[in-house]
């Protein structure tokens, strides 16, 4: 047991459907700045920070010559019947909360990333100092530098700590 109900659900304003629809009825001034539908989305966590729906509703007039008030109206006419608006927006501690969640993680990132930079200096620094104390340490060996090429302990220091004990 269906029911043909003649009503028809559109933009405020009929926004964005056919010219024709506005023919037929008076004041009605699409803008899409305040009668289309939107959600601003935050594009990482997808969350909602501002969204509207907005609907009218119209019912389908057909011209009746024994009804006085449509009897002068066009073969048929789609007349907005209600309009329906819900907006939202979040809050301005929710919003603080959700910057804070999203910035922490970089926050964080950032300070790992200064103290893998002093680590990898630092041990780049030691080393660099290694590297040039072999070098000295070479060069010296090769001049025939005694200090290089001399024991640390040799028979005479050894003998010679024997006789004084």
């Amino acid at each position: 047991m269906g029911t043909d109900l003649p009503v028809f659900v559109s933009k405020l304003h009929f926004l964005d459907a056919d010219e024709s629809y506005l023919h037929g009825v008076n004041g009605l001034h699409p803008d899409r700045s305040i009668h289309d539908a939107f959600l601003e989305v935050e594009p990482l966590t997808g969350a909602v920070l501002h969204g509207a729906k907005r609907l009218q509703f119209n019912v389908l007039l057909k011209r009746d010559k024994h009804i006085e008030q449509l009897a002068n109206i066009r073969e048929s006419t789609m007349f907005p019947w209600f309009m329906a608006t819900e907006e939202s927006i979040i809050t301005k501690s929710k919003a603080d909360e959700l910057k804070a969640d999203l910035l922490t993680p970089i926050k964080d990132t950032r300070i790992g990333l200064i103290i893998a930079i002093a680590v990898f200096g630092a041990l780049t620094l030691i080393m660099l100092v290694f590297m040039i104390h072999s070098c000295v340490r070479y060069h010296k060996y090769k001049k025939g530098d005694a200090d290089v090429r001399t024991p640390l302990l040799s028979a005479t220091t050894l003998n010679h700590s024997d006789n004084s004990s």
